[in-house]
């Protein structure tokens, strides 16, 4: 028996010929199961795919509230997101934020305001040109009309902005964040996830083109600015909740060409 392709334990020789799987092992979502069998002569067939979803349960699970984009086409010394309101108290605000900048790859945010809120770095990744960064805070209260500003540390130059409000996540538990850069290839990062129902989510800038990704397999795309001055900039996220100790790896297959920077965060689901 296969999932998703790779051997489900070993094979089985006795009829009625079954497996015994355990789902914890496995990430949520939407999986293929298959059968291989062969006969004394050597000969081999394989079943078409039977799909099952998985549904590991947790004590809560992280959902999105709210998200909102700034796509800046002016250049500014500072970005600003439109305002948002949460739902409820006790929710993480996280402000995914990518930048153009000099050439010598030194760009980055000095500073994040918003809310009263206190902001904090998370992810920072800029050894190519640009800068993308992950800055969360706490909102104790629900909050009206939440507008969040970065401030750039030189120069005046264009990016995006996306706010996002997370419910049901632990606000006082930091989880994995990673980070990669690359001249070329396809922009990739990993992560190992502490807990189990975390979600992941990035932020990534191309300073050479405004070309759209290709997202790696069971991602989606959030946010994706393709800027007049020849830059992208863009959000994109797993789709399942994670397994602890799981590797995560967020990427896209396209374009391969061009210089990027890459942030990745996850974000635990309350205990």
């Amino acid at each position: 028996f296969q999932l998703d392709g790779e051997n489900l334990g070993s094979p089985d020789s006795t009829a009625p010929f079954s497996v015994s799987w355990d789902t914890s092992s496995t990430s949520n979502g939407k999986h293929a199961i298959t059968a291989t069998a062969t006969d004394a002569a050597g000969n081999m067939a394989t079943s078409s795919s039977t799909y099952v979803t998985v549904s590991n349960a947790t004590a809560a699970q992280v959902m999105l509230d709210k998200v909102v984009t700034t796509h800046q086409s002016s250049t500014s010394t500072s970005i600003s997101s439109p305002p948002l309101t949460t739902a409820r108290s006790n929710e993480l605000l996280v402000a995914f934020i990518a930048s153009d900048g000099p050439s010598d790859g030194a760009q980055r945010f000095v500073g994040v305001v918003g809310g009263g809120l206190v902001w904090t770095l998370r992810s920072r990744v800029n050894a190519q040109s640009g800068t993308s960064e992950i800055w969360a805070a706490v909102a104790p209260e629900a909050s009206s009309n939440v507008t969040v500003t970065a401030t750039r540390a030189s120069g005046s130059y264009v990016g995006s902005i996306t706010l996002a409000a997370f419910t049901n996540a632990d606000t006082s538990t930091v989880g994995a964040v990673a980070g990669s850069s690359g001249g070329t290839g396809g922009p990739a990062t990993s992560l190992a996830a502490t807990r189990t129902g975390s979600v992941v989510w990035s932020v990534g800038n191309d300073w050479d083109r405004a070309v759209s990704r290709t997202v790696g397999p069971r991602q989606s795309m959030v946010d994706e600015y393709l800027a007049s001055v020849d830059d992208s900039y863009w959000v994109q996220r797993l789709d399942d909740p994670t397994n602890a100790g799981q590797e995560i790896t967020i990427s896209d297959s396209a374009p391969t060409d061009d210089q990027w920077n890459l942030a990745a965060i996850e974000l635990l689901p309350a205990k």
